[in-house]
């Protein structure tokens, strides 16, 4: 799989974690539990620090190092602030522990990275506008289906029955 795919994929991933965050959002505080709301925002900050590792990734496959640089750097500080934001609490969420992880491969590529352009390449490091100005628009692997309620299986009818809707053994009297 190409690595800008995957950040395409992270990108859509983000989106699904940003649209269900803007929907627990119009709730009441007291109706959604703090620990999904939690979840939910460290989502959104983990998925696109992937994105941004992916496409830091690509640009270094394109031979564009200086790009590179920023969006690792940009993915390093997102992933370094996700991961001392939850060093404060006492209970860490799967998404904290996997970023931990993360950090640690985001932090080799930083120091690969910039290494090669302050000795090799020499190429300007974009700002933060321009690199966002270069994030892709997000692919979903899967599209989001509407949930449509089940037929009635039982109890009052409501609305019309389905036409041709027979049961079993209709007309097979004795």
């Amino acid at each position: 799989m190409s690595y800008s795919l995957a950040a395409k994929l992270y990108i859509g991933v983000t989106g699904h974690y940003e649209m269900a965050s803007g929907l627990i959002g119009s709730l009441k505080t007291n109706e959604v539990s703090s620990e999904l709301r939690r979840y939910l925002s460290e989502g959104i900050v983990f998925y696109k620090a992937l994105a941004k590792k992916f496409l830091a990734m690509d640009a270094n496959a394109n031979q564009n190092i200086g790009t590179a640089a920023g969006f690792i750097k940009e993915a390093k500080e997102s992933l370094h602030s996700l991961v001392k934001s939850t060093l404060s609490k006492t209970s860490t969420s799967a998404i904290a522990a996997r970023a931990a992880q993360e950090e640690a491969a985001v932090n080799e590529m930083y120091a690969m990275y910039t290494k090669v352009n302050d000795t090799v390449t020499f190429q300007a490091i974009p700002s933060k506008a321009d690199l966002q100005t270069m994030i892709p628009g997000g692919r979903p692997l899967l599209t989001v289906k509407k949930y449509t309620l089940p037929p009635q299986a039982f109890g009052p009818v409501t609305g019309k029955p389905a036409e041709g809707a027979r049961y079993a053994l209709a007309g097979a009297y004795f």
